[in-house]
C-alpha cells in the first residue's frame, strides 16, 4: 500500500487499485489585521492597573493599616504586574508581527489577576485575624470583579490567538 499527500488529502494506491483517486485542491484563508488601534487604550489601561496595584501596596504600609507583606499587599503586587503585562501588550500592538506577543502578554496579565484573587482571599483572612470586619468586607467586595477581569482578559488573549 502506497500513500501520498497531495494538496492536503491522502491518495491511496495499492496493487489491487493501481489508479489514483483525484485529489481536490484546497484553499487556506489568511486573515490580516492590525492591533495598532488598540495600542493607546491598552497602554492607558495598563498604566492605570499598574498604578492601582502600587497604591494598594502603599496603602498596606501605612500606620493605620499596617498589613504590609500580607495577602493584600501581595494582591497589589500581582495587580501591578498585570498592569505591566497589559502595557507591554500595548507596546507590542504597534508592530505588524506582534499578535502572538500581545496574546501572551494579555494571558499573562490574566494569570496575574487570577493570582491576585487568591491573594485577596488571604487578605480577607488577614483582616479577619486583625478583627477588622470593615476591611474584610471591602476586600471581599473586590474579589468578584477581579475574578471577572482575569477571566475576561484570558478570553481576550485567547480570542486574539484564535483570531475570532
Amino acid at each position: 500500500l502506497i500513500s501520498t499527500l497531495v494538496c492536503g488529502q491522502w491518495i491511496m494506491a495499492s496493487s489491487f487499485a493501481p489508479h489514483l483517486q483525484s485529489a481536490k485542491p484546497f484553499t487556506t484563508t489568511t486573515i490580516l489585521f492590525s492591533l495598532k488601534p488598540a495600542a493607546i487604550p491598552l497602554m492607558d489601561s495598563g498604566k492605570a492597573l499598574a498604578r492601582s496595584g502600587e497604591l494598594l501596596i502603599d496603602a498596606t504600609s501605612t500606620s493605620t493599616m499596617d498589613s504590609y507583606g500580607g495577602g493584600l499587599s501581595a494582591a497589589g503586587a500581582n495587580i501591578r504586574n498585570a498592569g505591566d503585562c497589559v502595557a507591554q501588550a500595548a507596546a507590542s500592538c504597534r508592530f505588524k508581527t506582534a499578535a502572538e506577543l500581545v496574546c501572551d502578554e494579555m494571558r499573562e496579565a490574566a494569570t496575574c489577576l487570577l493570582e491576585a484573587v487568591d491573594d485577596l482571599k488571604k487578605g480577607v483572612d488577614d483582616a479577619n485575624v486583625d478583627d477588622n470586619k470593615e476591611l474584610s468586607g471591602q476586600i471581599e467586595a473586590l474579589i468578584p470583579s477581579m475574578q471577572s477581569s482575569g477571566t475576561n482578559l484570558e478570553k481576550a488573549g485567547e480570542g486574539i490567538l484564535k483570531r475570532t
